[in-house]
């Protein structure tokens, strides 16, 4: 059944889970999920950034190969979004001042083209741009988002952000998609600002608000005020630095992750001491106990640096502290270790949320109801994903075109059999040979007109088979003017 929408396929690049989701959207625009896959990066991203491309495109094949099977029948996945989160994407401040050449002129389209022209224009050294946030206007002392029109007694400002990743990490993105995958890469799209999109509302953007992601390999921070994006920040930081922390208690990577998970806190208490926990090694089942005080000492010191980095990192966008009027919103996977709350208030008193859903009016209601819906709304894996197909708006699917013989056999059915009675083929077979004689005109094969018998008394009707031959060749052939008539009758 043909799609009636556009199907997006979106790509995340987490530095410890690949995922993708393929999804559509609803006649308001609202996000209806298709289908979601995930695999492990097993360190072929590294802070964001593919840091082997061959493992890349396997996992990505894999996950592409996946998302297929939630399509309709002939479809398949053809072009991709990718969305990145890495620590050399940075946000550039573009200003251009405008003066009037005659008092009190009202603001043109031609105006704010060539403007966008301009920005559009902007290169910076060994980066590419991917991305330019809306800006806003000042027109004489007056902020406004929609100028157009607005009455300019001298000049007015047009502030732009405009987002940039290094040009090598760009240029093996497309390595992977396209060299390797044979894919079309679409586009290359911010996953911070994406996600933001899907989490923060309208009102919390106007009002100031810091929105800080800790995933596994980067925590991202972007600051809005007056609706627009103020400053976007990724640093090297984030939950698998904890997981290495852990492996000073002598034990492998995979275990200290189990342990993270499992029983570490981002603040530790006096109660701790008293405590112990058990493990069981992955590799060779061995028990081990250890110190609750241990893991959380580990534990709380990065979380620590995490969240006051962070903190910091807002203090470098030109909006107060005092401005941040809707608060600090923290997400993530590395937002859920425990007592990340007490962490928060001490660096942001009470003025905070942690783990955000999805906003109601980005998923479709005929998801919402569902069981998916409310897993799809919560959960850090699928909240990204979310906001890169949101973002997408070019089909990415192709229709893959059967041959003639692909289709014969497709619509070909198998030889109906039935039981001839032991009466009815007495005289026709003889020790399971074929005997003429009972086959030739008007012999007893009369009485089962249309049939022809093979061995051991069953019989098919090569009647069904042609009729969903030619149904199929009427598929390909153009349907002609008059019908004409065909010396073979039925056939």
């Amino acid at each position: 059944m043909p799609y009636k929408s556009p199907v997006y396929a979106v790509i995340n690049l987490g530095s410890s889970t690949i995922s993708g989701m393929v999804a559509c959207k609803d006649a308001t625009g609202r996000v209806i999920p298709l289908g979601y896959a995930e695999s492990p990066s097993n360190k072929a991203i590294f802070h964001g950034v593919i840091h082997n491309i061959d493992s890349t495109a396997e996992i990505i094949r894999s996950i592409v190969q996946q998302l297929n099977t939630f399509l309709e029948e002939n479809y398949h996945i053809e072009r991709v979004y990718v969305g990145v989160d890495c620590m050399t994407l940075r946000s550039h401040e573009e200003k251009f001042t405008h003066k009037m050449s005659e008092e009190s002129t009202p603001i043109s389209q031609e105006m704010l083209d060539d403007f966008h022209q301009r920005v559009r224009g902007k290169h910076y050294e060994g980066r590419e741009v991917i991305y330019i946030a809306e800006p806003f206007f000042m027109i004489d002392t007056i902020h406004t988002t929609k100028p157009l029109g607005v009455v300019c007694r001298d000049k007015f400002e047009v502030h732009y952000r405009v987002i940039s990743v290094r040009s090598d990490i760009a240029r093996n993105i497309r390595s992977v998609i396209e060299d390797h995958l044979q894919l079309k890469l679409l586009q290359i799209l911010v996953a911070p600002l994406c996600e933001s999109n899907v989490v923060l509302s309208p009102t919390e953007k106007e009002l100031g608000c810091a929105y800080i992601n800790i995933g596994g390999g980067t925590t991202s921070v972007s600051v809005f005020s007056r609706g627009c994006l103020e400053l976007l920040g990724v640093y090297p930081f984030g939950g698998i630095n904890v997981t290495k922390d852990l492996t000073d208690l002598k034990i492998v990577e995979q275990d200290a992750e189990r342990l993270k998970i499992e029983y570490a806190s981002a603040v530790r208490s006096s109660e701790d001491r008293n405590e112990t926990v058990e493990l069981v090694a992955q590799e060779d089942g061995k028990h081990t106990t250890y110190r609750k005080i241990d893991i959380n000492n580990l534990s709380s010191m990065r979380m620590k640096e995490i969240v006051a980095n962070a903190v910091a990192v807002v203090g470098y966008s030109d909006v107060p502290k005092e401005d941040i009027r809707a608060g600090y919103i923290f997400a993530g996977g590395g937002a859920k270790i425990r007592k990340m709350n007490e962490l928060i208030e001490v660096f942001c008193s009470s003025n905070y949320t942690l783990s955000k859903a999805v906003r109601r009016e980005i998923l479709s209601d005929e998801i919402i109801a569902t069981n998916e819906g409310q897993l799809y709304g919560s959960d850090p894996r699928y909240i990204t994903l979310l906001g890169l197909a949101l973002e997408a708006n070019e089909d990415c699917l192709e229709v893959t075109h059967k041959t003639l013989q692909e289709l014969v056999d497709s619509t070909a059915v198998e030889p109906e059999l039935s039981y001839v009675e032991k009466e009815e083929t007495e005289g026709l077979f003889e020790d399971e040979e074929y005997d003429e004689e009972n086959m030739s005109e008007g012999g007893q094969n009369d009485k089962h007109e249309g049939k022809v018998r093979g061995k051991k008394g069953f019989s098919f009707q090569p009647k069904k088979i042609l009729g969903g031959v030619t149904k199929a060749l009427g598929t390909l052939l153009p349907p002609s003017e008059e019908e004409e008539e065909t010396p073979y009758g039925d056939y």
